[in-house]
């Protein structure tokens, strides 16, 4: 079953299909790991932490509940902001039509996750049939990321994501009064919010903001005060607390450590 614990790795079949994980990967683990390919098609979802994979040069941001499938022969490395712990199962055939990169997220109850525990425990056990009861839970797998696939947002959702976005500096900004605005019940619409998006509406304007600042911490020596200003935060030591919370990083230990590693990658 998908575990944080370190000793549970990926097993590979002599078909190139596997199941397992790596273990808690951190930075320094994580930049001396090769860019990895497979001639199937690798399907991770990420345990714990956050960052980003880079896949054919592309970023894919992620964090907790994050699904990512990769086709075959896609070259990527995972990128974390301080360690992630991911669950990874490689198949032959890919369970959304497209030959792309495509990204989802585990809903509330983690239904992905514990799908794809039964998967690897039949994986590496091999009861009788296995075969056929792989294939019915990778048909399961697939009606869900199908039924997340087609989930369009609605215009509301647009409207209060639109002005999330136009408001990431605006320390005066508040979501409540922005789904007030919203003619339906401001409940339903956090729900609905959360169904489309996978979080909620504040936990969206955060996310927008801490990804804000990672970029300023990097690209400007403004002290943390001013920092947290110009990404909406009035309270800088609650800027810090969220920052250390998504990032496992306090905002100058961030600064420190990634700016120290454009520096010697730049050597």
């Amino acid at each position: 079953m998908p575990s944080t614990d370190p000793a549970n790795k990926q097993f590979v079949k002599p078909d190139a299909t596997f199941s397992g994980n790596h273990g808690r990967i951190d930075v320094e683990r994580a930049e001396n790991w090769k860019t990895q390919e497979h001639t199937v098609w690798e399907m991770c979802l990420i345990l714990e932490g956050s960052g980003f994979f880079l896949v054919e040069g592309e970023q894919y941001p992620f964090s907790p509940g994050t699904i990512l499938c990769i086709p075959p022969h896609f070259k990527h490395r995972g990128q974390p902001d301080k360690f992630f712990n991911d669950f990874c199962i490689g198949i032959p055939e890919y369970l959304v039509p497209g030959e792309k990169v495509s990204v989802f997220h585990d809903d509330e109850f983690g239904t992905f996750r514990r799908i794809m525990e039964v998967y690897d425990h039949v994986f590496h056990t091999e009861p009788l049939n296995f075969g056929q009861i792989l294939g019915h839970l990778k048909r399961t797998m697939q009606s869900l990321l199908i039924s997340w696939q087609e989930r369009k947002p609605t215009p509301e959702m647009i409207q209060l994501v639109e002005d999330i976005n136009r408001n990431v500096s605006n320390i005066d900004y508040k979501v409540s009064d922005a789904i007030a605005r919203i003619p339906l019940n401001s409940n339903y619409v956090r729900k609905q919010f959360r169904e489309t998006y996978y979080m909620t509406p504040v936990s969206y304007m955060n996310h927008l903001r801490i990804t804000q600042a990672k970029s300023l911490l990097l690209t400007s020596d403004e002290p943390i005060s001013e920092l947290a200003l110009h990404c909406g935060f009035a309270d800088a030591k609650y800027f810090t607390r969220l920052f250390h919370s998504s990032t496992g990083y306090a905002p100058l230990e961030y600064r420190k450590t990634y700016q120290k590693m454009q520096k010697e990658a730049g050597k």
